[in-house]
């Protein structure tokens, strides 16, 4: 039996299909959904954790949309989406991110909002150890340290800004609020006004200018508190690659 659709993810246009790889298991495009207010770029997967994702794969092999150009080595040329894709873009990384995704496909936002905060301890962690000396202190440091101590400890380091530390602090008291309540919220309405304060602030910094109003849970955290973390996990993970790079550069 086939998983519905939900309706804010109904797709209206696709365009600029370009396989991203010589297996031709995947390909880039950009899309228009119904819930959207404009084109996104999208990579299109029988695998992907989403059903649309699956729907759109499927749709687009067969033709529905055009053509789908050839895959090409050289970027410049490839790319649909005009991204370069850094070198710190790893396997590891990828595995965080297909984590995420199946948490929010799977409708929890208890379990989606545990694996970014972990995500975002573990990277935190990476980047303080790679400013610091290598040495076991420096280990015991952050072994131990919870999600707003390892941000804090990064801010006096000078190694995130303000406004990320304090939007990882905010995050960790939403993650608090969904992990550790004894039934998973449904509805806006099963939310205490701190909580969906904090996730309104995220809604609007990060999803109001793309997204059209919803009223769904769901959609309101992944769209807003979800998609800003992971922007800043993004740019953390960078940051600890760019450091590893630089030392390795002052050895040579």
């Amino acid at each position: 039996m086939k998983t519905p659709i939900h309706p804010d993810f109904r797709i209206e246009t696709v365009r600029d299909l370009c396989w991203n790889n010589s297996e031709q298991t995947s390909f880039d495009c950009w899309v228009k959904l119904s819930s959207t207010k404009q084109e996104l770029p999208f990579t299109a997967s029988p695998d992907d954790t989403a059903q649309h994702g699956r729907d759109l794969f499927q749709r687009g092999v067969a033709g529905e949309f055009g053509l789908i150009k050839p895959y090409s080595s050289n970027l410049q040329q490839q790319n649909t989406h005009n991204i370069e894709i850094p070198a710190w873009y790893t396997e590891e990384f990828q595995s965080f991110l297909d984590s995420a995704n199946l948490e929010n496909a799977s409708l929890s936002l208890r379990g989606s909002a545990i694996v970014l905060a972990s995500g975002l301890e573990e990277v935190l962690r990476r980047l303080i150890t790679s400013f610091l000396v290598d040495h076991k202190a420096t280990d015991q440091l952050v072994k131990e340290r919870s999600l707003t101590q390892l941000a804090n400890l990064a801010f006096s380091l000078g190694l995130i800004t303000r406004t990320e530390s304090e939007h990882i602090r905010r995050y960790n008291d939403i993650r608090n609020a969904l992990a550790h309540n004894w039934h998973s919220p449904r509805s806006m309405d099963d939310l205490d006004k701190k909580t969906l304060s904090k996730l309104q602030q995220f809604y609007e910094e990060y999803a109001a200018q793309i997204f059209h109003p919803t009223t769904d849970l769901r959609l309101f955290v992944q769209r807003g508190a979800n998609f800003g973390i992971q922007g800043i996990f993004f740019h953390l993970w960078q940051r600890q690659s760019d450091i590893k790079d630089r030392q390795l550069a002052e050895r040579h």
